[in-house]
């Protein structure tokens, strides 16, 4: 089909032709392709840059969020011992003084066994009262202090180590009148008096 232009020129009437003369119309669209292209091309250019501008600072977010962490588990840390402070300081402290009778070694000495008597004070430094389920002694005779475990070892129990079973209260500030019980145990050879 053909139609008549403003200027007397016939033209082809093409879906998308933009420009009536054929012969402008194919440097027309080189030229709009290469600066579509240009400016496609000037986009992703930008965009490459915004990413990395966007990598970076994301980067730095994660080094504050990893810093920052940080801080907070150490403030948790200090708050968790702070806590632990101020329950251990409310509780109940149960000291145990306990004092050898020491017998005339002449008179308690029967064979390489030994009877020696004890008194067990127990008083409540805390301040919660307390309550006492079992008072327990082991006498282990050991040629130095070194030789004593750091924890002492009250598993294995024998019946007579057992000083008293049973419940009583502890008073802030109390101290329970001394359980006296004789413990007996074997001389070493090594054995100071």
């Amino acid at each position: 089909m053909k139609l008549s232009g403003a200027a007397g020129v016939n033209a082809v009437n093409t879906p998308g032709c933009l420009i009536d003369c054929p012969a402008m119309q194919s440097d027309s669209l080189n030229t709009l392709t290469a600066l579509s292209t240009g400016a496609i091309a000037v986009m992703a250019f930008a965009q490459v840059l915004i990413l990395l501008y966007q990598w970076k600072v994301m980067s730095g977010q994660l080094s504050e969020m990893k810093a920052t962490s940080e801080q907070t588990k150490q403030a948790a840390d200090a708050a968790k011992k702070s806590a632990d402070a101020l329950i251990n300081s409310e509780r109940a402290w149960v000291m145990v003084n306990a004092e050898l009778v020491i017998p005339d070694r002449a008179g308690a000495t029967q064979g390489n066994t030994i009877t020696d008597t004890i008194k067990l004070f127990c008083t409540n430094a805390g301040r919660t009262p307390a309550w006492l389920t079992a008072k327990i002694g082991r006498l282990k005779v050991v040629d130095s202090l070194e030789a004593l475990p750091e924890i002492p070892d009250f598993t294995h129990l024998s019946p007579e180590e057992i000083i008293y079973e049973g419940s009583e209260p502890l008073g802030v500030g109390e101290t329970k009148p001394p359980v006296v019980r004789s413990l007996c145990w074997r001389a070493s050879e090594n054995a100071v008096f």
